[in-house]
């Protein structure tokens, strides 16, 4: 069996551009003791995506029960599974089974286990306090995860594959200005904040918060992400429209 540092080589060199901070310094470091084992098993990378799902199923269940020392053991259940998202790929480098379909099974996981982690602390929630309003707002927060990433990921898909040359020109260099400054600035920390693995990591924190401290913060923090992730999507989409920053961008 080679060695860690060459496994890091093998299986995570070629992903360290795309990886945010929380891959480089938190799961990668983890992920790579996990892939080891699995490499010298039969399991494919595709077959650890189902297990990765599992997990995020798991996770989601444990919220169900809303009291803190199920919220914390599915938060960290969650960390978890976020590290068993970098295996699966790990795994297919390594035995060179890396594909198109692969990658998009991973993602398409996404759309599934994100929106079941905040309706399922909509309903723990629910059954702990009795307020009807925490399913709604686990409802809410369920959509607009998955509208987040709609939006963008639907973006990528045109512009990947609209031919350029029938995008029309924009000859109003007025129109359709991309909004700058500290409005832009502070868009786009929300931004992070409402997408994986921010989200999990504030879900985390306030779970620690709940158990040790009893704060109920949880039932602050869903309002508050059903809130700012709508109002994500939505600008999003609305920036997308309105200043028709596609076809800006499929002319540059």
């Amino acid at each position: 069996m080679e060695s860690i540092k060459v496994l890091r080589e093998i299986c995570q060199a070629s992903r360290k551009a795309g990886d945010n901070w929380h891959m480089k310094n938190i799961s990668r470091p983890v992920s790579i003791y996990i892939t080891r084992i699995f490499v010298a098993t039969p399991l494919t990378g595709n077959q650890i995506t189902v297990i990765f799902v599992i997990m995020g199923f798991c996770a989601s269940i444990l919220f169900l029960r809303g009291t803190p020392v199920f919220v914390l053991l599915g938060s960290l259940m969650l960390q978890l599974w976020y590290i068993f998202d970098m295996v699966d790929g790990e795994v297919a480098r390594y035995k060179k089974q890396a594909s198109i379909t692969g990658v998009y099974f991973d993602r398409i996981t996404h759309y599934i286990v994100h929106p079941c982690i905040f309706f399922c602390i909509g309903m723990g929630l629910y059954a702990i306090y009795d307020v009807v309003w925490y399913i709604y707002l686990g409802f809410i927060s369920s959509l607009s995860t998955i509208l987040i990433s709609i939006v963008w990921d639907l973006k990528e898909a045109v512009l990947s594959g609209y031919p350029k040359h029938v995008s029309q020109k924009i000859s109003d260099p007025k129109f359709g200005k991309p909004a700058s400054g500290i409005l832009k600035k502070i868009f786009m920390r929300i931004h992070v904040l409402c997408i994986f693995p921010s989200i999990m990591n504030i879900i985390t924190i306030l779970a620690i918060l709940d158990f040790f401290i009893n704060m109920h913060v949880m039932k602050y923090f869903l309002p508050a992400y059903a809130f700012f992730s709508t109002v994500i999507w939505l600008s999003r989409l609305t920036i997308f429209v309105k200043t028709k920053k596609l076809d800006r961008e499929m002319q540059s």
